[in-house]
């Protein structure tokens, strides 16, 4: 505990390791000279990674057999949050995760405090740079980033990464809110935080790897389908509400006389409905709870939407569509358009150095670039 991070706030860094060897201890080393306490969680490593742990003195829960970073991380966080009764002795304000094999510089959690104090954010997350990324790590984070932003609307450069920090209310919110599996608990972790409105930042990292990402234990079929499995939820749930307005306006066409515009309302209406049961009203809260702001903020949105595509709807009748080709047509338009947005954004929210880009400013929070 030699160093803090701010004088105001108490850290703790997590750090999850498996079989990591010798890797472990500069990042415990270097991760105690930054924060408050660091707590080690051995997530059953078969080679000599204990031993490497023990020479650091660092604490340390040993789990019994290889249960995957997800049970890790959540062993980490219930310890961390028990307090002064806990294996490190006092209460935090933040818990920071990084992984123990070297690709995370302890030396950037300060930055993550920094950004979370002025933005108030409950989560921060460190991105990477893609490009630098090895094909079969890239592959993954593109096809999650892109199933993430059509389910929440929400575009986060890098949804994978593993450096993190957290805030007590939102750690204590995620141990009974989420299922802490493997790798894919961190996609479930960050599409909980969204959904149950906690503000979301981010904050550039280097990127760094090894022999090609050699060292790392995610197997890049298995576990990128467990993560986009569970990113793809909310897609489908967006999917399934444009089947629903759909569905709903043909049958509403003639119970209204056929009159677009009151039909093409109705039937947003209902698909309103739909998803707001679907997301168990999550669109509507703030940190947990039911905010007026989100509600307005999400009627605001619904209603915009409604006019564009009832104008497309109009426009496409006005050259000689029938309604229900129109309405179809129309909100394939309004997907391509949201498809747009995101090539738009994945194109230009770095530039190729991998400093800040021209949207930059527009899709998250972030902290200066520190040098590599």
């Amino acid at each position: 505990m030699s160093g803090t991070t701010n004088t105001t706030r108490k850290t703790a860094v997590i750090i999850p390791c498996y079989n990591t060897g010798v890797a472990c201890v500069d990042v415990i080393t270097n991760a105690r000279a930054v924060a408050r306490a660091v707590l080690v969680v051995d997530d059953g490593s078969t080679d000599d990674t204990p031993v490497h742990i023990r020479s650091t003195a660092a604490p340390c829960l040993r789990l019994s057999v290889n249960a995957g970073k997800g049970v890790a991380l959540k062993a980490g966080m219930e310890e961390v949050l028990k307090g002064r009764q806990g294996l490190l002795g006092e209460a935090f304000d933040d818990i920071v995760t990084l992984d123990g094999d070297g690709q995370h510089d302890p030396a950037d959690v300060p930055r993550f405090v920094a950004l979370a104090v002025r933005e108030q954010a409950d989560l921060v997350i460190g991105v990477r740079d893609i490009r630098a990324m090895p094909r079969k790590s890239k592959i993954g984070n593109s096809v999650a980033r892109l199933f993430f932003f059509l389910g929440t609307g929400r575009y986060i450069l890098d949804t994978q990464s593993g450096f993190r920090l957290y805030s007590r209310a939102l750690a204590t919110t995620l141990l009974s809110a989420v299922q802490w599996r493997r790798y894919e608990t961190e996609a479930a972790i960050l599409r909980k935080a969204v959904s149950l409105g906690y503000t979301v930042a981010t904050v550039e990292i280097p990127t760094i790897y090894f022999d090609e990402n050699r060292r790392t234990h995610f197997d890049p079929l298995r576990d990128s389908m467990r993560v986009i499995a569970v990113m793809g939820r909310d897609t489908i749930a967006s999917l399934a509400v444009i089947a629903v307005d759909l569905a709903a306006f043909a049958v509403l066409l003639p119970a209204l006389s056929g009159n677009v515009v009151r039909s093409n309302i109705a039937a947003r209406a209902f698909a309103v409905v739909v998803h707001i049961a679907l997301t168990r009203a999550n669109v509507l809260r703030a940190r947990g709870h039911i905010s007026l702001a989100r509600a307005l903020r999400y009627a605001a949105i619904t209603s915009v939407g409604l006019a564009i595509t009832t104008w497309l709807l109009l426009f496409f009748q006005a050259l000689g569509m029938g309604p229900i080709s129109g309405k179809i047509l129309a909100q394939l338009t309004a997907l391509a358009a949201f498809l747009l947005a995101f090539l738009l954004l994945d194109r230009f929210a770095l530039t190729p150095d991998g400093e800040p880009g021209i949207l930059r400013p527009f899709i998250t929070a972030h902290a200066p670039r520190r040098g590599t």
